[in-house]
Formats: structure tokens, C-alpha cells, sequence
């Protein structure tokens, strides 16, 4: 299978992206870090002349030689990203809309609530935080790190998610979550870890 994407890949770039002019902005679709490439840059933009210069998987190089450098020590696809492909077929709200329903503030007693009967608890603190006291059957996944990835590897899409985060933090957890189709989230801890802190 990365063969034969890799061969379509190449194809396309060759005859497709590479003839296009020096000045065509470019976007990418994933940030760095992203388990979607190898190498991701971390620049927002930027433009085929400097994608010709840089760029290894646009350097002169016949095609056996370019899938064997694309296809190299890819990891595993995560779990989510079959979910998401389902996702992507179907009629969806935008996140904004989704972030509008996600994004209230729920009392320790909702919160517990939701997990006794199932909820998932994200807690985006940093690890730090979170070994400092946190909530019994919750899980940390820091915003700091590749939180996408690990939370679609760890959290199932069928069951809502609570998030606890630090004050002004839960808009970032549930736009990141929602951007791996993870748009479930049945709201936040109202005052964070504050909460935990009065209610230990």
C-alpha cells in the first residue's frame, strides 16, 4: 500500500506541483509534529522556490529511489486516523460550532457524574501538575506535547470527553481535540485544578 501511494505521490508532485511558478504560495495541511509526514516544518507558509531548494522529497531522483525515501521508517498509522477518514465523508458541523456546545463550564460534581457513568477525563496539565494531585481515574496528556496523537491513541471516539486544564487552556485542549475528530467533549472543569485543590 505505501508503494503504491508513494508512486502516486510522485506522480502528482512531478507533474503537478513542480511545474507550478517560484512565487505560489504554499500551505501546509499538517503542523510539525504531526504523525500525517516526515519532517514537517513548523513555517505556516512559504513558497515553491524555496519548497525546490529545500525540500528533500522535491531534490532530482527517479521514482524507485523517491518511494523508497518517502516510504522509509513510516510509523503505524493511529487508530483515530481510520475514524477520521469516516469523518471526513459525512456531513460534520465546523469546529467552531462544535467548540460553541464543547466548551462549558461543568461543577466537580458534574464531573464526576460524567465519569462514574463512563465520561473519559482529559487532563491537559503539564505532568508536573498533574502529579501534584489530580482526579481519580483521569488521564494526563499535556498540552505541551504531541497531545493530538496521544489522545486519539489513547481515547475511544465512542465516549464523551471531560477536559481539565489550566485557566484559559480548555479552548486549545477541545479545538485540538476536535481537530482529530475527537469533537465530544461534554464540557471542562469550572476553575481547573483549583477545584481539585478545595476537593481533595
Amino acid at each position: 500500500m505505501f508503494l503504491k501511494l508513494g508512486g502516486v505521490l510522485y506522480d502528482s508532485l512531478q507533474n503537478k506541483i513542480l511545474p507550478l511558478p517560484d512565487e505560489t504560495l504554499v500551505y501546509p495541511a499538517h503542523g510539525a509534529g504531526s504523525m500525517c509526514g516526515k519532517n514537517l516544518s513548523t513555517d505556516t507558509f512559504s513558497t515553491m522556490e524555496t519548497q525546490r531548494k529545500y525540500n528533500y522529497a522535491l531534490q532530482p531522483m527517479k521514482k524507485d529511489e523517491f518511494i523508497q525515501l518517502v516510504t522509509a521508517n513510516q510509523p503505524e498509522a493511529p487508530q483515530y486516523f481510520g475514524y477520521d477518514a469516516m469523518l471526513n465523508r459525512k456531513e460534520r458541523p465546523t469546529l467552531d460550532q462544535v467548540l460553541e456546545e464543547e466548551l462549558k463550564p461543568l461543577s466537580l460534581e458534574d464531573v464526576l457524574e460524567l465519569r462514574d457513568s463512563g465520561a473519559q477525563i482529559a487532563d491537559v496539565r503539564d505532568p508536573a501538575d498533574f502529579a501534584g494531585g489530580h482526579l481519580v481515574g483521569s488521564v494526563n496528556i499535556g498540552l505541551g506535547g504531541k497531545f493530538a496523537t496521544w489522545a486519539g491513541i489513547i481515547f475511544s471516539p465512542q465516549k464523551c470527553i471531560v477536559i481539565i486544564a489550566e485557566s484559559g487552556r480548555e479552548p486549545e485542549a477541545a479545538t485540538r481535540l476536535g481537530r482529530i475528530g475527537f469533537d465530544q467533549a461534554a464540557g471542562y472543569l469550572q476553575g481547573g485544578n483549583g477545584s481539585l485543590v478545595e476537593s481533595p
